[in-house]
């Protein structure tokens, strides 16, 4: 395999880890507004419903920037902010796939992210950590394996191809 064709290859390979990264993601973005659709009519002072509220705001980010209860009636509000939302999740999943060029580089952005998300439990939502909180947490991090899962297969196969193309050519 020539030079020239090796770059090709880690090229393609490249875009089509980072293509596969984005759109994950951006498909990862519309669960929040899902699980929100799914929970609109719970009863507020239940504590199924605070739960549900607190991954939405894991999976739905961009949620904070609503002006309150008045968005909600608005259709146009809520789409601006689901759209808001997919754009967000569509740069880190540009940023994941730029960045995941090894499995362990993935692995080590998941357990930041993980990190993150029980640094904001603690000092944020300033949480005892009973019960519930580890709850919503082993939940919302479960939901964040899909697009990592998705970057992952598409990391793997691109190694496989990789490899292949090496191991015929006698590299």
């Amino acid at each position: 395999m020539t030079q020239a064709e090796s770059s090709q290859r880690q090229t393609t390979t490249m875009r089509r880890r980072v293509r596969v990264s984005v759109i994950a993601f951006s498909l990862f973005s519309l669960i929040g507004p899902l699980i929100r659709v799914i929970f609109v009519s719970a009863d507020p002072f239940g504590r199924l419903y605070r739960a549900a509220m607190v991954v939405i705001l894991y999976t739905w980010p961009t949620m904070v920037f609503s002006e309150g209860e008045r968005d909600w009636r608005s259709w146009e509000a809520i789409l601006l902010l689901v759209a808001s939302n997919v754009v967000l999740f569509a740069i880190i999943g540009l940023l994941i796939g730029l960045l995941s060029s090894r499995a362990w580089v993935l692995v080590a952005l998941y357990v930041s992210t993980c990190m993150m998300f029980v640094l904001i439990e603690f000092y944020v939502f300033r949480s005892d950590f009973g019960l519930e909180a580890w709850i919503i947490l082993a939940v919302t991090l479960l939901l964040y394996t899909a697009p990592f899962g998705a970057v992952r297969r598409a990391l793997a196969s691109s190694l496989k191809v990789t490899r292949a193309g090496g191991a015929a050519s006698g590299s």
